[in-house]
């Protein structure tokens, strides 16, 4: 019972830090596009359902699977979101670790390379999803804008937005800028 409660707890911290991820994103301004927030969004919330699940009297044989699932993922983004949300998803991940490490939550049919299979899952599911959405996908129609990045697998990389053309060029790049006319069009660009 109490690692369905604890589930539950995990689970709710998740969903009510997943809302104020998506006030925080409609606060800031959407320059250049990306996939990267609706990727997070959906993690976060998938993680949640697993958590919840999990507290589910019908599912005591996947209870581990999922929690260990939902607190991997829940703690790995935590970690990498650490000065934004990072904070509240560690505490809904330790709270779906304690779950897991109740003697309810045990059960002898569940073997380790089946939990060890769920956690990596998601840890594989985090990698792969921020390699994917690392780059910009489009641009504002008219103006300059640049940045950089470093991608978890293909590493350094520099775009530019140019009057609604996006570039994206592979290593590291921090000089460059744009002149622009009255009607917000770019005339001259300089640097990388």
């Amino acid at each position: 019972m109490r690692s369905r409660l604890l589930s539950v707890f995990g689970a709710l911290l998740a969903v009510a830090t997943d809302v104020l991820y998506v006030i925080l994103l409609r606060a800031q301004p959407d320059d250049p596009q990306s996939l990267r927030p609706p990727f997070i969004v959906g993690l976060i919330a998938l993680l949640a359902v697993a958590a919840l699940l999990a507290s589910s009297t019908w599912a005591r044989a996947s209870r581990l699977p999922l929690l260990a699932f939902a607190a991997t993922g829940l703690m790995a983004l935590g970690f990498l979101a650490g000065f934004s949300i990072g904070v509240a998803l560690l505490a809904a991940g330790l709270l779906l670790l304690l779950a897991a490490l109740q003697p309810d939550t045990v059960v002898p049919r569940v073997h380790r390379p089946v939990v060890v299979a769920s956690a990596s899952s998601a840890l594989l599911i985090l990698v792969v999803g921020m390699q994917l959405t690392e780059f910009p996908t489009g641009c504002p129609t008219t103006g300059y804008s640049a940045g950089s990045g470093t991608a978890l697998i293909t590493r350094d990389y520099h775009w530019t937005c140019i009057n609604g053309k996006l570039t994206i060029v592979p290593g590291a790049c921090n000089h460059g800028g744009a002149t622009v006319n009255a009607a917000n069009r770019v005339v001259d660009i300089s640097g990388c």
